[in-house]
């Protein structure tokens, strides 16, 4: 409970400072802002990965399946840059409407596909 809190507090707090560089302060580049929240995560997520007992684990998984991990981190490119250019042309209270009702549509989506999520699950979804 305590790691979903965290995790809604940096999202609104994220969210927060890029509304108020894409709008109040004028910043009208999102690209360079998307560019730069995927360098810093990056950088903070490196000294955990080049741990020495992850390093073998991650030459394994990056030889496996690198081309699933360079379309999940495309379609994340994507999704953080539309988000940031949403920034610029939404209230940020409309964009956070529009993000929590995202896992709504995967569970549609997963349910058309005849996989509906666990039913433990339902509500974490809603």
């Amino acid at each position: 409970m305590a790691l979903c809190l965290l995790y809604v507090g940096f999202n609104c707090a994220l969210n927060a400072t890029n509304r108020n560089a894409l709008g109040a302060q004028g910043f009208a580049f999102p690209i360079i802002l998307t560019a730069a929240h995927m360098f810093f995560v990056l950088l903070l997520l490196a000294p955990a990965m080049l741990r020495s007992h992850c390093l073998g684990e991650l030459a394994r998984v990056w030889a496996k399946e690198w081309p699933a991990l360079c379309g999940i981190g495309t379609i994340n490119m994507a999704q953080i840059a539309l988000n940031n250019s949403s920034l610029v042309h939404l209230e940020l209270a409309m964009n956070q409407v529009v993000r929590a009702t995202l896992p709504i549509f995967i569970a549609v989506m997963q349910a058309i596909q005849a996989c509906p999520p666990p039913f433990s699950h339902m509500p974490l979804l809603v």
